[in-house]
């Protein structure tokens, strides 16, 4: 059994958290994460991408506002790159056996023009510069 408490009374909080665990059940007390057996938190979901936080329960409205601007900066086109370099990890870990160029292409791929293409709506020309960049970083080997 899971219980939330989520009042704007802290007292309510507390004695809803201290019923809980007589209870035997988990409890999360919204307003001071500490009091509780575990902490839920905001998050943004794009595909497998997950970005979770809390504010320990110090700010719902600075949770809500990092989740506009994270709505904001964190588009579906990191979903997309994130599904590409799924498929493409395995393949350039066995084409690139030394680690800190596989970090390298990775940190390139990341600093390029690809997410802003995708942004853009220019899958095609992101998935070619894609393409382009690690072709490069192979024939570097």
């Amino acid at each position: 059994l899971l219980v939330f408490a989520a009042t704007d009374s802290p007292t309510v909080n507390a004695a809803v958290v201290e019923d809980a665990s007589k209870l035997g059940a988990l409890a999360d007390a919204a307003d001071d994460a500490a009091a509780g057996d575990f902490s839920s938190m905001m998050q943004l979901k794009r595909g497998a991408l997950t970005i979770a936080w809390s504010s320990g329960g110090a700010s719902p409205a600075l949770s809500a506002h990092l989740r506009s601007r994270f709505e904001q900066t964190v588009g579906q086109e990191y979903e997309t790159l994130l599904d590409w370099m799924a498929v493409l990890r395995p393949v350039i870990k066995h084409q690139l056996a030394n680690i800190e160029a596989r970090r390298t292409l990775w940190r390139t791929i990341l600093d390029s023009d690809v997410l802003g293409l995708l942004r853009a709506g220019e899958q095609s020309a992101a998935r070619e510069h894609l393409d382009a960049l690690i072709a490069t970083a192979l024939e570097a080997r």
